[in-house]
């Protein structure tokens, strides 16, 4: 019975040995079992041969490893996070800037917009001033031709006044003479009934 408890205390010994720890780029470890279950444990012959992939490494010296390790993966934790707050920094400026921007694009766009727009209300009331113009004239135009035809109808009446005024003025300045009348009048003949003498046979 102590010799299997002598021989199970050998396996675990020999178990313990069999694993390996391995520093990797000088920052990384990692470990290894050789008696993963794939290998019978009645290899314990081959122990002495398989001391020597151990490596030497004291717990003190495995601690340093691990806060080195630490220590460079803290340093490096450290630096993403403070290049995480510096492009944080530079993405907030960069956002603001360009929300402004875009705020002052927008400002000048709806200021372009209600320029143009009045230019559009001007050039309409100009229009709309042009078409009264227009009309205005178009009545000015109406009124002149009545005015030129009642102009020239008045003309007219002038004009036939002023040539009946001679011929009216040579009526009343030459009377015709009494003896040009008489000459130009027929004679008169009046004929007077002849009375008849009552005759002499009387009964």
């Amino acid at each position: 019975m102590n010799d299997n408890r002598k021989d199970s205390k050998m396996l675990v010994a020999t178990d313990f040995q069999r694993s390996s720890l391995r520093v990797v780029a000088g920052t990384d470890f990692a470990s290894g079992f050789e008696n993963d279950g794939s290998r019978p444990y009645d290899d314990i012959k081959d122990e002495k041969a398989t001391e020597g992939i151990m490596s030497d490494i004291t717990r003190s010296e495995l601690d340093a490893l691990l806060k080195a390790n630490k220590a460079e993966v803290d340093a490096i934790a450290s630096g993403i996070r403070r290049e995480m707050s510096e492009w944080r920094e530079q993405n907030n400026a960069q956002i603001s800037q360009l929300t402004i921007a875009i705020n002052s694009l927008s400002a000048k766009v709806d200021g372009k917009m209600d320029s143009v727009e009045g230019d559009v209300k001007s050039l309409s009331g100009k229009f709309e001033g042009i078409q009264g113009q227009i009309t205005g004239i178009n009545t000015a135009i109406s009124g002149i031709q009545s005015g030129m035809s009642t102009k020239l109808a008045i003309f007219g009446v002038i004009i036939a006044v002023i040539v009946a005024i001679p011929s009216l003025m040579s009526s009343f300045k030459d009377p015709v003479p009494v003896n040009q009348q008489s000459q130009t009048q027929p004679p008169i003949i009046i004929q007077v009934p002849q009375l008849e003498a009552p005759s002499k046979n009387t009964h």
